[in-house]
C-alpha cells in the first residue's frame, strides 16, 4: 500500500512539473544596490518607474509608455519572467498592448540588452526589480466564490 501512495505521489510530482520549462531555475543571489546602479547606468528609468524608489531617475518618455514596475501584485513575479522582460522583452508585453510599444518600423521600442549587460548585472537588476514586489492576497466580498459563482447569500 504505501509503495502505491508513494508512486502516485511520485506521479502527480512528475506530471505538474514535466511541462513546467522554468523547473530548476534560479539566479545565484545579487546584489539589490548594485542592482540599482545598473538600473540607472542602463537608462531603464527613461521608460520605467520602479514603486517605493524615488531616486532612480526620471522617465523621459510620454507618460502613456512609462511602464511602472515593482509594487503590490497578486501572483508572484519570478526569477523567469523578470529576466524574459529584460533579456526578451517582446515576450513579456501583453498582446493587447502590443502596438502601443512599436516603433515606426514595427520594432519593439526597448533595446537589446544582451550585449551590453553582463551577467552579474543581470542578477543583480534582478535582485533590485524583485526587491521592490510584494505578493498580496486580493481581498474578495464576503461569500464572493471566484470560480464563475455569483455571490452567495
Amino acid at each position: 500500500m504505501g509503495l502505491i501512495v508513494f508512486g502516485l505521489g511520485y506521479l502527480t510530482h512528475f506530471i505538474i512539473t514535466a511541462n513546467d520549462p522554468a523547473r530548476g531555475f534560479k539566479l545565484p543571489t545579487g546584489d539589490v544596490e548594485a542592482g540599482l546602479v545598473v538600473y540607472r547606468e542602463l537608462g531603464c528609468y527613461a521608460c520605467h518607474t520602479v514603486k517605493g524608489v524615488d531616486n532612480a531617475g526620471k522617465p523621459t518618455q510620454p507618460a502613456s509608455l512609462v511602464v511602472p514596475l515593482g509594487g503590490k501584485h497578486a501572483v508572484v513575479t519570478t526569477y523567469g519572467e523578470l529576466v524574459t522582460a529584460i533579456i526578451h522583452h517582446a515576450e513579456s508585453i501583453r498582446p493587447h498592448l502590443r502596438e502601443a510599444y512599436l516603433d515606426s518600423e514595427g520594432d519593439i521600442l526597448m533595446p537589446d540588452y544582451t550585449r551590453h549587460m553582463t551577467t552579474r548585472e543581470l542578477i543583480d537588476l534582478v535582485a533590485f526589480l524583485e526587491a521592490h514586489y510584494k505578493v498580496v492576497i486580493p481581498e474578495y466580498p464576503k461569500n464572493y466564490y471566484p470560480y464563475g459563482f455569483d455571490y452567495m447569500p
